[in-house]
């Protein structure tokens, strides 16, 4: 057997023949020169590899000696074989074409791609599966075994990204690949004419197994280990720049080799990789950093220089929480150390010239540091404490955006001056990460402490500044005083705002609209002081709330600001964002907000029956101007008007600082900043009918009132007024409003044909039954049911011959329900006056068990139809009407329906409607008060 089957495996190792069939395995479309479209040595004894990618080895070559299928010797003839995973059962569909290599040769050739996603004339095959080629004819079968795994590598070190003062490192790691293996020098290819042809020791080493496959130059062919400095190592499998594989120890491992290289380095940055070919050309590389695309390089540097202060900056502190630097943080410094005290290049060591010293947390602390006033002085500033973040750069979008691993934030416990320039010393033994120790040294700070601008508003008198703005001499004054020099005169943005309703990220915040740019004028005899004084044409000539964004650039280039809308750069910008808690605000206001005026109580439009009503005069001073939150435009119809907005809050935007008052999402401490916030009028004066009436007027709120009239006359009825706001606008003349005392109309209830329960809401002006029920009424019966009457409990009325009634009911009154019998639609109308306002108000004494009650309502409501009394649209709460007696259950009736309502406490039911009755069983006696 051992002989039969030596006499069908070919000498060649990289292909695999039975019988008639033969296969070699050759490099994929894009596994590189010298690979692609060649035969590879991917056999290990009788197993022959095939990978699943272009990038590897994943072309199968196929030859059928046969020359029984040559049957035809005059032209190129054909035949098929089969190619299926056996692993799946998926296949080539009709097979793969070989092609006669000439007339009569009996030699056909073809090949087929093995791919994880394949096209049609593909077989797909995934790691581990067998791929199976058969030619019918013969019977002869070849399997190929598919490796689609890359190989692994494992550095032993040095650690990615580490420091150390040391220059001869020991390089380690292994390379190792479970399924087809990586190659030895033993093996033949990747060509005829390569490397291993005709030896079995190409490298001349004595060494024939366990070692990489190499070169002759001593380099190994499937792994390279390169290191250059300062830049980084090639990632293209064939370049060899740089690799130092040749000095490499190898020894076997399992599935692979391991390796160590010491290497003699000099102080620098140094990247380096490791890269590997399985036997099937599956290719892996090292990567330092995951999450960036592609493979970046591991780095190791050799650092034998102490750090020194490249840089101290004043201003710059450290959020912990936001892991971002602060900026005019005045009780801060920013030192930055390099190697060799030079300004600092580039933020993290990805930037070319980076140069930065990364700092041993372990030997770092206060005590480390002195902080003298200035370069000249021996005052030193206590310092509060010390902050290293001591991260890299966020690879993402994240924070920190810069590596902080060479930066320490001194916090102070006193704020500096803006144009502060501190000397900071070293004086501690503080070490970099390579454990080299600083010397004493010091360096002056460069500022970066922004000025700081004090921005004073004054208008006339109030919370927040306002003026008159059209009139010279009301102006409003905006002073700047800088607490530092600056260069040339700051410029002063007068800002007017919008909110931005649109969606998505940019949507839902307040912005700016307009704005005007000044330039104030020095005051005499001040130092760094400026004003201007400005009318309301700085702002559209508009009424409203306005900004003021001022920006000033100190002598040091350092620009400062205060307000919001703008930066300190560039000063204001149309729809820049806006916070309205860290805005300088005031406003214009040249006229007295319209008022509107409520009579109450009222029939329609002015007209009222009652001889005393009420006037309200509303001067809306409180929301005179607004911001729209809708309707796409600033003040347009088609907006909806807010006064009071919520700032400073977390929203479901990130970009978004202020929301509509109830919008968005809210914080546990609300911050409300109102758009008028000027809300107090003073009402100056106001007549009736030409009588100074101000001793009967009550105050609502800041800027509303209410004029109590009593006794009246039928007729027309002039009120006119005037007021003043808290810059002095008033009306040019006084407003006028007239208002009409009518005769009271009658109380309705309406009646159906047959029993009707019904009440009246309060007692009539002739509570007689012949008055309530004349004789043109088509009523006939009347009953009441009092138990405390002594004819009762029935009492009844019925109409005589004449029209008139008869009976022990004589009267209709609001403290009784009635059952009225009537032939026709006919309602009652009765006039019920105004409840007199020193008379008592009613009561009704109730009996333990049934009692046969009214709806009492001291607004004399008009009564409404069942259908709204059901969905309780209308009426009153059947809970809160009987609350001050103990009741079960109550029956109302609905005549049109012939139909009886049950209502029960605490139950979704009907409302008890004005013109209505209800019996009520109570279970004791009592009193209802409606």
């Amino acid at each position: 057997m051992v002989l039969s089957l030596m006499a069908v495996l070919p000498a060649m190792a990289g292909n695999l023949a039975i019988g008639s069939l033969d296969l070699k395995v050759q490099g994929g479309a894009t596994s590189g020169s010298g690979y692609a479209g060649v035969v590879q040595d991917t056999r290990v004894g009788t197993t022959l590899f095939v990978s699943n990618s272009n990038k590897a080895y994943n072309k199968v070559a196929v030859t059928v000696s046969s020359a029984a299928a040559n049957a035809v010797h005059t032209t190129v003839e054909f035949v098929n074989v089969t190619v299926t995973n056996s692993t799946t059962s998926s296949k080539i569909a009709g097979g793969v074409q070989l092609t006669e290599t000439g007339n009569s040769t009996g030699v056909f050739t073809g090949s087929f791609l093995v791919k994880a996603t394949p096209a049609s004339n593909d077989i797909g095959a995934s790691s581990g599966n067998k791929v199976r080629v058969a030619y019918a004819a013969t019977g002869d079968v070849v399997n190929l075994t598919v490796d689609g795994t890359k190989p692994t590598i494992a550095i032993t070190g040095p650690a990615d990204d580490s420091v150390t003062r040391a220059t001869t490192v020991d390089f380690g790691g292994s390379i190792t690949d479970s399924a087809s293996g990586i190659r030895t020098d033993a093996a033949t290819g990747p060509n005829a004419a390569g490397p291993g042809s005709g030896s079995a020791d190409a490298d001349s080493d004595t060494i024939t197994t366990a070692e990489p496959r190499t070169l002759a130059t001593g380099k190994s062919v499937d792994i390279a280990i390169r290191r250059i400095a300062a830049s980084n190592p090639s990632t293209i499998f064939t370049v060899k720049t740089g690799d130092f594989s040749e000095t490499a120890v190898w020894a076997a491992a399992t599935n692979g080799f391991s390796f160590v290289s010491t290497r003699l380095l000099t102080a620098a940055e140094h990247r380096w990789n490791v890269q590997a070919r399985d036997r099937a050309g599956n290719e892996s590389i090292t990567d330092g950093l995951l999450t960036t695309t592609g493979s970046q390089p591991l780095k190791l540097t050799i650092d034998s220089t102490a750090p020194a202060m490249g840089l101290v900056e004043t201003g710059i502190g450290w959020n912990a929480t936001t892991k971002k630097e602060t900026s005019n943080a005045r009780n801060s410094l920013k030192v930055t150390f390099t190697a060799s005290g030079a300004a600092p290049v580039g933020d993290d060591p990805g930037d070319a010239g980076f140069n930065g010293d990364f700092i041993d947390a372990a030997t770092l602390s206060a005590a480390d540091f002195n902080v003298a006033a200035s370069a000249t002085s021996a005052t030193l500033l206590p310092i509060a404490s010390v902050t290293h973040p001591n991260l890299k750069k966020s690879t993402t979008a994240a924070n920190p955006s810069i590596d902080t691993r060479h930066i320490v934030y001194v916090t102070l416990t006193n704020d500096m001056a803006s144009n502060a320039k501190p000397k900071v010393s070293l004086v501690g033994a503080l070490k970099d990460t390579a454990g080299n120790a600083t010397g004493v040294a010091g360096k002056t700070a460069v500022d970066k402490i922004a000025p700081k601008l004090t921005i004073t508003l004054t208008g006339a008198a109030g919370t927040r500044a306002v003026a008159r703005g059209n009139t010279t001499g009301k102006e409003i004054v905006v002073r700047v005083v800088s607490d530092e020099p600056v260069t040339g005169t700051p410029t002063i943005d007068f800002t007017t705002f919008k909110y931005d309703a649109s969606a998505g990220a940019s949507g839902g915040r307040l912005e700016v609209h307009e704005f005007t740019a000044v330039t104030p004028t020095a005051v005499s005899g001040t130092t760094q002081t400026w004003e201007t004084k400005q009318l309301n044409s700085v702002a559209g000539s508009a009424n409203g709330l306005v900004g003021v964004f001022v920006r000033a650039t100190d002598i040091n280039a350092v620009a400062g600001s205060s307000g919001t809308g703008g930066t300190a750069a560039a000063g204001a910008a149309l729809d820049a964002v806006v916070d309205l808690t860290k805005a300088n605000l005031f406003e214009f206001d040249n006229a007295l907000a319209a008022a509107t005026i409520t009579l109450t109580p009222a029939t329609t439009g002015q007209k009222t029956e009652s001889s005393s009503p009420f006037v309200r005069i509303d001067f809306s001073e409180g929301a005179e101007y607004s911001l729209n939150t809708t309707g796409g435009d600033l003040n347009g119809a088609t907006g909806t008007p807010v006064d009071k907005f919520e700032c400073g809050k977390a929203t479901s935007t990130a970009s978004t600082t202020c929301v509509a008052d109830g919008a968005g999402t809210v914080g546990s401490s609300p911050t409300d900043v109102e758009v008028d916030i000027q809300n107090t009028v003073t009402l100056s004066s106001i007549t009736l009918d030409g009588v100074d009436v101000s001793a009967s007027v009550g105050t609502v709120d800041s800027d509303s009132f209410v004029l109590a009239t009593s006794g009246l006359a039928l007729g027309d009825h002039v009120v006119k007024f005037n007021g003043t706001d808290v810059v002095g606008n008033k009306y040019t003349s006084d407003q006028s409003y007239t208002f009409t005392v009518v005769a009271r109309s009658s109380y309705a209830v309406a009646l159906s044909p047959g029993w009707n329960l019904v009440s009246l809401p309060g007692d009539p002006a002739d509570s007689s039954i012949d008055s309530v029920l004349p004789s043109s009424h088509p009523a006939t019966t009347v009953l009441a049911y009092d138990p405390s009457d002594s004819n009762g409990p029935w009492l009844t009325a019925v109409k005589t011959a004449g029209g008139t009634w008869s009976g022990t009911l004589t009267t209709i009154t609001s403290s009784r329900a009635y059952w009225v019998q009537t032939g026709a639609f006919t309602g009652i109308k009765t006039l019920i006056p105004e409840r007199s306002r020193s008379a008592e108000l009613p009561t009704i004494a109730v009996t333990a068990g049934w009692n046969l009650l009214p709806v009492v309502d001291l607004q004399i409501t008009k009564g409404t139809t069942e259908a709204k009394l059901q969905d309780r649209s209308a009426g009153l709460d059947p809970d809160l009407y009987f609350a001050s007696v103990t009741w079960t259950v109550a029956y109302g009736f609905s005549t049109q329906a012939n139909q009886w309502r049950k209502i029960t406490p605490s139950a979704t039911v009907d409302n008890v409607g004005q013109g209505k009755g209800y019996w009520v069983w109570v279970t004791k006696d009592g009193t209802l008060v409606p």
